[in-house]
């Protein structure tokens, strides 16, 4: 038979086990979280290079002879950066005003990563 103080050493013990293990399992999944947000930035940064960049410019300013004779706008600016990730999406796959169609070209989680990327470049 085990006395209290074993008993509670015993429970102390199992405590601080499940304790490590949801610190590891924790640390672990943002490890993972922040892998995959890489990988996806990854991604977008070179979909935009092979496809946006011809029009919207190595940074995004629009600042291309495309660019200047279509008057695309800045996608830093507040007029781009104001819609939502949907309506991004959106312009993305169905095109708008002289900016062709992607739905065909691009898979979903391209087109997804590039509404990622375009939101990154109002930091830059």
């Amino acid at each position: 038979m085990k006395t209290p103080t074993q008993k509670l050493i015993q429970l102390s013990g199992t405590a601080l086990m499940i304790a490590l293990l949801y610190i590891l399992a924790f640390r672990g999944s943002t490890t993972v979280v922040a892998a995959a947000a890489a990988s996806e930035n990854d991604l977008g940064e070179s979909t935009f290079k092979t496809t946006c960049a011809m029009c919207h410019g190595q940074d995004g300013s629009g600042n291309t002879d495309v660019g200047k004779s279509l008057k695309i706008p800045d996608l830093h600016s507040a007029e781009v950066q104001g819609n939502s990730d949907e309506q991004l999406s959106q312009v993305i796959t169905n095109g708008k005003n002289a900016m062709p169609p992607f739905k065909a070209s691009l898979t979903d989680d391209q087109i997804h990563a590039l509404v990622m990327y375009v939101r990154q470049l109002k930091k830059k």
